[in-house]
């Protein structure tokens, strides 16, 4: 045990130290803050600018609709309205006005037949690409024109206003006991996948840096000194273990980034910068969170280590580990149905295979509430399929690593499996 201790210190400390790790470290951070900060920022100080857009209406119409339309939505008063006249002339002077950059485009509102239903719009500008404009553009044309018709089959503005009125639903999550809590269906979707692809991130990048890790260390011949004095799978295990601590220290790092950017998020919410998205985190969640991290991240690095320890470069390494990495991969391939439909029982089943348990099983759990009896079912499969996995990547690293000069074919491992 107190070999397997110095190897995992050793493991921690080199990783810890490099350049890459404190790059990808405290970079990731930066950046994820500037996903925050930078739309909040440009809510703030950018929410003045002004795209002034010429209005040209054949119908006569809807143009005054329009205008009181965007009038009354207070989140589009960066836009402005400029009535024009309807010939040749008017249209060229708005195109000069928009090459000089003193107006973002023009509307033409126009009638190919006798009734509204015939009404078409067109937005002409020297750029088209600005989706927040063109959207506003032709959300306000649509209220007007079902304004317009309401208005044509006789509905006064105070029936109009009360058949136009927004309609927000909200969810509430029903929990043990019939309980039910307000909680964001969008929220809660986003939960699951922001969880599941943690795990899969993980499993996968430190799974492959375990392999790596071997590989560099077979090839330098540093593993015919340290297989003298530490056996081959307190070797293994300290590899794992110590890589594994790295990827702990980095999520410790990015959670408290997090953190403070939720903070900071919240704040700019009270401010009415942003709208607040209601999800309910509870401890439980958090504790399911990291047993299953640990579960994905052992029985993958295992795998990996293994796989390292039968090669001597990264392309023999690569073709060997793409079984490997497709048992990643296939929960990732079917997490929009388990995180929509967390209770079906495709869900369940797929939950429950054990390699596919960590990524699965964390979605379904972020969603619902998931049975007692299934989340122990996962937990005792995974225990079973991590200790044959040991048991067998010990028997393979044993000989593997020792091994020089040629790939080793499958029926060869499978030799090595016989080893006592």
């Amino acid at each position: 045990m107190k070999k397997t201790l110095i190897i995992i210190k050793k493991e921690y400390l080199e990783r810890v130290k490099s350049l890459g790790f404190l790059i990808s470290t405290f970079l990731i951070p930066v950046i994820l803050g500037a996903t925050f900060a930078i739309p909040i920022l440009l809510a703030v100080f950018g929410g003045d600018s002004k795209n002034n857009v010429a209005v040209i209406d054949q119908t006569g119409k809807v143009q005054p609709l329009l205008i009181r339309q965007l009038a009354s939505d207070t989140s589009d008063k960066y836009l402005s309205l400029v009535p024009a006249a309807n010939n040749n002339a008017a249209r060229a002077m708005l195109t000069g006005e928009i090459e000089r950059g003193n107006l973002a485009g023009y509307v033409l509102i126009e009638n190919s037949g006798n009734d509204t239903n015939n009404i078409k719009a067109t937005f002409f500008g020297k750029s088209v690409s600005n989706v927040r404009l063109n959207r506003t553009l032709e959300r306000a044309i649509e209220k007007s024109l079902t304004t317009l018709r309401l208005t044509e089959a006789g509905l006064d503005r105070q029936r109009i206003a009360g058949i136009e009125k927004p309609f927000d639903m909200t969810t509430s999550k029903i929990s043990g006991e019939g309980k039910t809590k307000k909680d964001s269906g969008e929220g809660r979707f986003f939960l699951s996948y922001a969880m599941a692809m943690l795990i899969y991130g993980t499993v996968l990048g430190y799974g492959v840096m375990v392999m790596s890790a071997v590989i560099e260390e077979k090839n330098s011949k540093i593993m015919e000194v340290m297989i003298s004095s530490v056996k081959p799978v307190e070797l293994m295990l300290g590899k794992i273990i110590g890589v594994g601590l790295v990827a702990f220290t980095q999520y410790a790092i990015w959670s408290v980034a997090l953190l403070i950017f939720s903070a900071l998020t919240l704040s700019s919410t009270a401010s009415g910068v942003a709208s607040p998205i209601n999800v309910d985190i509870p401890p439980s969640l958090i504790a399911y969170f990291i047993l299953y991290f640990l579960f994905g991240y052992f029985i993958f690095s295992t795998l990996y280590a293994a796989i390292g320890s039968t090669v001597e470069n990264a392309n023999d390494a690569q073709s060997l580990s793409t079984p490997v990495t497709f048992l990643v991969i296939i929960p990732v391939l079917t997490l929009s149905l388990v995180a929509t439909q967390p209770e079906s029982t495709v869900a369940v089943v797929l939950s429950l295979i054990p390699f596919f348990s960590p990524i699965l099983m964390m979605a379904r759990l972020a969603a619902v509430e998931v049975p007692l009896w299934q989340i122990a079912l996962s937990f005792a499969l995974m225990s079973a399929t991590l200790y044959g996995i040991v048991t067998l990547a010990a028997k393979i690293y044993r000989v593997g690593v020792l091994m020089y000069g040629k790939k080793p074919s499958i029926g060869e491992v499978i030799k090595w499996l016989r080893y006592s």
